[in-house]
């Protein structure tokens, strides 16, 4: 007989589509494209900062833009060096340190991690949504999946804690990455902007009790947090920052090959934001991104790493913070920054004659389907456990695939 928890995740084997490559073999490297001429360049820049500036005229929204083509040289963007809210782009950050921490000999991917009801986060957290009253013991690649792949709010808190914050941050300033830092944790930052502030110490923690304390939160008090929260400098980032971390990354000069592409793999799997970045991309286009929302319109952001049909790369980090508009409305304009940036990098110029490598993208997936959501997460060993310890085995395999 199947287990609860079996049929739970089954349910979900649509999103499980988006994740079967990162269980793959990583795809051969494209070859490095010819670079282009200075006028090119300069070209396709000047076409899509126009774009942009356009783009960040609309009223209902702050822009903070870079995108930068790796190979030429050229890039463009808006408030390009002006922090703005991570939100959940900084599980990224967080996921190259405890990567960058295993290169240095201080953990691997197979390592387990045990997560408790007491630990589970609120907002956004699969693993606490399914795990429920049960504990959970998962491998740091499981867990790194739930975290970057599906934005788990639980994972982030708990490598947080352990290896640590100044663990990650560490390994992260060994490596030269520059403005980008790892602050508050997901249950402080939700305690900050709802304007909670300090936990009740009447009440036990839990998600939903996190919710119904939120609930009671009044109005003008939440939106004095809101603009308190937009206005702290803990966990931002500019889009400079962000899009010189996607090129280091891209580069391979942050984690040895092995982990450089696992994380690229799980960055590419991810099936989250399809109306933002991947929106603005032609269908299949690769797109190895991180996305992130803060809620009550404090940001969204989305950025990644967008392979070009002749083998470039596009850098991109879209970030639109302070925004009074519908959240579909603000997944629409990181979906037309990435159109824009596309059309930049792909179009020939006015007089140019066409180039053939730029009439189709190369393919973004395997087109495979996991049989059971949970086996493209939890890997061999993977457990849930009651509360009262008793183990209810949910041994799994990566495979197989149909």
């Amino acid at each position: 007989m199947r287990s609860s928890l079996a049929i739970m995740w089954s349910a979900r084997a649509a999103v499980c589509a988006g994740l079967t490559a990162a269980l793959l073999p990583a795809q051969s490297a494209p070859a490095t494209p010819p670079a282009s001429t200075g006028a090119s360049a300069a070209g396709a820049a000047a076409r899509l900062q126009r774009v942009l500036d356009s783009l960040d005229a609309l009223p209902g929204a702050r822009l903070h833009v870079l995108v930068r083509h790796l190979e030429a040289g050229w890039e463009a963007g808006v408030r390009s060096d002006a922090p703005a809210p991570m939100a959940s782009v900084y599980k990224l950050p967080i996921a190259l340190g405890v990567l960058a921490l295993a290169d240095d000999g201080r953990g691997a991917l197979t390592d387990t991690i045990r997560v408790e009801p007491r630990d589970f986060a609120p907002f956004w957290s699969p693993l606490a949504r399914e795990a429920g009253e049960r504990a959970a013991r998962l491998s740091i690649d499981s867990a790194l999946v739930l975290m970057v792949g599906l934005s788990d709010n639980t994972i982030a808190d708990v490598l947080l804690a352990n290896p640590g914050r100044d663990a990650i941050n560490e390994a992260l300033r060994r490596r030269r990455v520059q403005g980008v830092v790892v602050g508050d944790s997901e249950r402080g930052m939700a305690l900050r902007a709802t304007g909670i502030g300090a936990w009740p110490a009447a009440v036990p923690w839990s998600p939903r009790a996190f919710d119904s304390v939120a609930a009671t939160v009044p109005t003008a008090t939440r939106a004095a947090a809101r603009a308190a929260f937009l206005a702290d400098p803990d966990n931002t980032a500019s889009p400079r920052a962000l899009v010189t971390l996607l090129a280091q990354l891209h580069g391979g000069a942050l984690l040895l090959q092995p982990h450089t592409r696992r994380l690229l793999e799980i960055l590419r799997a991810s099936p989250t934001g399809a109306g933002k970045l991947r929106a603005g991309l032609p269908p299949g286009t690769p797109l190895a991104h991180k996305t992130g929302s803060g809620g009550d319109g404090i940001v969204s952001n989305d950025v990644g790493l967008v392979t070009l049909p002749d083998g470039g790369t596009l850098a991109i980090a879209a970030m639109v913070a302070d925004y009074t508009l519908p959240d579909s409305s603000v997944d629409a304009r990181i979906a037309a920054v990435a159109r824009a940036a596309w059309a930049a990098a792909t179009q020939p110029a006015p007089g140019a004659a066409p180039d053939g490598a730029h009439a189709q993208a190369t393919g973004g997936g395997s087109g495979l389907r996991c049989r059971e959501y949970v086996r493209c997460v939890l890997s061999v060993g993977d457990e849930l456990e009651t509360r009262r310890g008793l183990l209810t085995r949910q041994r799994v395999r990566t495979g197989p695939f149909l």
